[in-house]
């Protein structure tokens, strides 16, 4: 479904003659990101983990303004932070941390020219996240250190608003749902709410 609306969108901004100022960007956001996850362990038993801290991040897009209320954009994104789980025990003599480090991906953003200098406007983009779980069992071989790097859609919502002709401002929610994943004999099922502060310049 992604691809079906991914790739009209990319030749739309390429080509189209009635965008109005569509421009080449870059930037930088920073804020705070609340991570959960579901760890089911081989013998069913789940057990609830939770990190939160600051992450950062650029991205790079193109988009414009079709007509006076339309606007459009596509771009690509890294964000980076060490967001670490208290460890728990997940069974007998079985110990487990989990976290997270970087994560990169492609966002589309259609949205609305409230007036002349602000758009609100909403994310539907694809993800993959470096994830990582320790683990201490009693006994061997399901023990040591596994890293899985996990795909996921994701989904959230924007305010921009300009600075000047050259820099804008945003402040994001977004919301990833990710789908579970085996690690050390175990089933993971991450989730993660983010909010991010950026400012872009404009290649105009």
């Amino acid at each position: 479904m992604l691809k079906k609306i991914l790739i009209p969108s990319v030749i739309f901004l390429a080509t189209s003659t009635i965008a109005n100022a569509a421009a080449p960007y870059v930037g930088l956001k920073a804020g705070y990101s609340n991570t959960t996850y579901a760890l089911t362990n081989p013998f069913s038993v789940s057990t609830f983990f939770n990190a939160n801290g600051a992450i950062g991040g650029a991205f790079l897009g193109y988009g414009g303004s079709i007509g006076q209320w339309v606007y459009l954009g596509i771009e690509t994104f890294i964000t980076t932070g060490t967001l670490i789980t208290s460890t728990k025990q997940t069974g007998f003599g079985t110990f487990n941390t989990i976290s997270s480090r970087y994560s990169y991906g492609l966002d589309i953003n259609p949205g609305l020219n409230l007036n002349s200098f602000m758009t609100l406007f909403f994310k539907f983009g694809i993800i993959k996240t470096r994830f990582n779980l320790t683990q201490s069992p009693a006994t061997p071989p399901a023990q040591g250190s596994d890293t899985s790097t996990v795909f996921s859609n994701r989904l959230g919502l924007g305010l921009q608003a300009s600075i000047n002709k050259k820099v804008s401002a945003r402040l994001e929610y977004i919301h990833i749902n990710y789908r579970s994943f085996a690690s050390l004999g175990n089933r993971i099922r991450p989730r993660s709410d983010q909010v991010l502060l950026g400012l872009a310049y404009n290649f105009v």
